[in-house]
This record gives C-alpha cells, structure tokens and sequence, in this order.
C-alpha cells in the first residue's frame, strides 16, 4: 500500500509541474481547480509541500511559485 501511495505522489508532481509555469505564483487551489480534482485533496498539498522542501517551488505570500529547473536542487 505505501508503494502505490509513493508511486500515486509522483505522479501527481508530474501533474503539477504540467499545470504550473516558472516564476508564476499559484495558490494550493489554483493547482486543484487545474488538475480538477477535489478541492480538499491533501495529497496535492502534500506533494506541493515537500517540493517546496526541495526547492522545486517558492513559497511567496501563501502561494507556490515555480523555480527555474537549474535551481531545482541548490545545496
């Protein structure tokens, strides 16, 4: 089951990163309406926080602002 569930993640960063453009602020919302899932599925705002923890997003006001790719991984 936390197999699936890891794989199911990934595939929802694959679906975000579709959805979002660099340097364009969209909120937690924005990205649900966009994907047209429910709006209260806490695995997107999972998945948007642990890529916000690896640098994949900003975190700018509330909102989730796409980072170019060659900053993704800054140490």
């Amino acid at each position: 089951m936390v197999v699936i569930l890891h794989f199911y993640m990934y595939f929802i960063r694959d679906l975000i990163l579709e959805v979002c453009k660099p340097k364009e602020s969209i909120s937690v919302e924005e990205v649900i309406k966009k994907l047209g899932l429910d709006r209260n599925d806490v695995l997107i705002r999972v998945t948007l926080e642990e890529m916000a923890e690896q640098k994949v997003f900003d975190v700018e006001n509330g909102c989730y602002v796409l980072r170019d790719r060659d900053k993704w991984y800054e140490w």
